[in-house]
């Protein structure tokens, strides 16, 4: 069988192809994702199979779509060699993973993942990682995107993190079974909550009754300035 090699490249859009047999009949919701990627760019590779010179896009049609609409010349890909389209993609992902990935892109390279069809105990072992640590990743991509740069940037830890996405997921399926942490994250009972006055309640994801994901990241970003002046001062 012939290796499998990955590389890291920025590809003009112009020279990519997308596959046929794997585009989906409809790709909805693509302006939406046009105008993410405008704001933000593109936030994870698309997996591309080098074909004698062929740039051909096995996993990320949506994304490519949404690039040509959204006008960008060139997007990030992993360009794959030797392999079909579902083993391009766990031996891609299976390499990416173990660079120093932030959790929340570990989470997307799971979801990606999981989105070409693969289990979670076949991620855990085609990648080494294991099924729970694989799930609690999983879990953080309910927090909105607010909260997902606030994991990434260590502004939250993945312990408050994980119990901030359970309240999300319990609430979207109108669960009320999340059991109570020993010391409450993002609840009125939290040491910053008597900071926080919002007035987002229409459009925007509330947390503890108090606050949206941007008021309470900013009441933490202004509790870390006190405590870094305060230790200046001493």
């Amino acid at each position: 069988m012939m290796a499998t090699h990955v590389q890291l490249r920025t590809v003009p859009v112009k020279d990519l192809i997308a596959n046929q047999a794997n585009v989906r009949d409809r790709l909805a919701d693509i302006d939406e994702l046009a105008n993410s990627i405008r704001a933000n760019g593109l936030l994870q590779p698309l997996v591309v199979n080098d074909k004698g010179g062929r740039l051909i896009v096995t996993d990320g049609h949506r994304r490519l779509e949404a690039c040509i609409r959204a006008c960008v010349p060139a997007v990030p890909c992993l360009v794959t060699t030797g392999a079909d389209t579902r083993a391009v993609t766990t031996t891609m992902l299976a390499a990416a993973m173990h660079q120093e990935l932030r959790p929340i892109e570990q989470a997307r390279a799971f979801k990606a993942l999981q989105d070409e069809g693969v289990t979670v105990p076949e991620i855990a072992r085609s990648t080494g990682y294991r099924v729970a640590l694989i799930r609690a990743r999983l879990l953080l991509l309910e927090l909105p995107l607010e909260a997902q740069d606030m994991v990434d940037n260590d502004e939250l830890t993945i312990g408050q993190a994980t119990d901030l996405a359970k309240q999300v997921k319990a609430k979207k399926s109108g669960s009320t079974a999340v059991k109570t942490v020993k010391q409450p994250h993002f609840t009125s009972k939290h040491y910053l909550a008597k900071h926080i006055v919002c007035f987002h309640h229409e459009g925007r994801q509330m947390y503890g009754g108090i606050g949206c994901g941007p008021c309470w990241e900013k009441a933490i970003r202004d509790n870390e300035r006190e405590r870094l002046s305060r230790e200046e001062v001493a």
